[in-house]
């Protein structure tokens, strides 16, 4: 599983964006209790793949007028 900016038309939803407080991957946890859209997605995108980040950001930018990207970036060795 990965995070992704969407879903398709037709996929299966068992839950609300309002019922997931915490989200935990390999790259980090956030807690999106109480966070608008823009927030949400800064955080979402700051724990996902590294690969991933910078489509994730274009992908919101796209989504949410004025979302600002800041997203600290994890360096890897």
């Amino acid at each position: 599983p990965k995070i992704v900016s969407s879903l398709l038309p037709g996929s299966g939803v068992t839950t609300t964006r309002n019922h997931v407080q915490c989200v935990v991957t390999e790259y980090g946890a956030v807690n999106l209790h109480g966070m608008d859209l823009d927030e949400r997605a800064r955080k979402l995108i700051s724990i996902a793949h590294p690969d991933d980040r910078d489509r994730l950001i274009k992908d919101a930018i796209k989504m949410y007028p004025g979302f600002v990207p800041r997203v600290k970036k994890i360096m890897t060795t």
